[in-house]
């Protein structure tokens, strides 16, 4: 079942916001998902501090927490999640995977990049951060913000930016409250979260403000439950060589 790019532009370019679903990223989505809980069950979770090799990934995903007031650019974002990054050509988890790919080129495509751009870090400059953010029942969130930073980057090499995820949970099933929300230029606040979630593609113009609500604040947190609020996204980072 071919993922219609025209139509996901055209919307996109309206709003600069859309979601996107049909049967066969339904599939791929509930997949990933159980890929993703099984990688729970069996990584270390590390703190935010710890670094990781870009190069290793390709071996094994590197799962660490993000909470604070800073993320990892310096910025003052309070946060509460997990974050668990991938290579889109680690095979073991082949689900994940197939679903970046799709993010990528969907990406790719909006951005007026080449397809594949990302892949080859070296040439491109810019890699592809694939990385799951799963936002705990008992308080994950994410403070309403923009992202600034990679959005200047790729402007200044000649590109548009647009951010793409898939949601691997559903709201009313996964978690009960909070969530996704995008911001239109008339600060119009427009929820993301659907019954239907899982798998569900996602797409909004970063630089619009847009947050994570506190997930399920009437629960305590587990960092090892598979409750809350999960999506694969597949963002461009710059690259700088070790």
């Amino acid at each position: 079942m071919a993922i219609d790019f025209l139509g996901i532009n055209k919307h996109f370019l309206e709003k600069r916001f859309t979601t996107y679903i049909n049967q066969e990223l339904r599939e791929i989505g509930a997949a990933a998902r159980q890929e993703y809980l099984d990688i729970m069950q069996t990584l270390p979770l590390h703190s935010q501090n710890e670094r990781f090799d870009l190069e290793n990934l390709k071996e094994e995903p590197w799962r660490k927490t993000a909470i604070g007031g800073t993320n990892g650019l310096g910025e003052n974002i309070s946060q509460v999640m997990q974050t668990t990054y991938f290579s889109e050509a680690d095979t073991k988890y082949r689900y994940i995977s197939n679903a970046a790919k799709k993010l990528i080129k969907i990406r790719n495509f909006l951005s007026g990049l080449p397809t594949e751009f990302g892949t080859n870090p070296r040439s491109d400059k810019f890699w592809n951060a694939v990385r799951i953010h799963h936002y705990p029942s008992g308080g994950g969130h994410m403070q309403k913000h923009r992202d600034t930073h990679f959005s200047i980057a790729l402007e200044n090499q000649g590109h548009t930016y647009a951010q793409v995820c898939m949601l691997l949970s559903s709201k009313s099933i996964h978690f009960d409250f909070g969530g996704f929300n995008v911001f239109d230029k008339q600060n119009n606040r427009h929820e993301l979260e659907h019954l239907d979630g899982v798998g569900r593609i996602i797409i909004f113009d970063g630089r619009l403000n847009h947050n994570v609500e506190d997930v399920d604040n009437h629960k305590v947190l587990d960092w090892g439950s598979a409750s809350g609020r999960i999506a694969l996204f597949v963002s461009l980072y710059e690259y700088r060589a070790n």
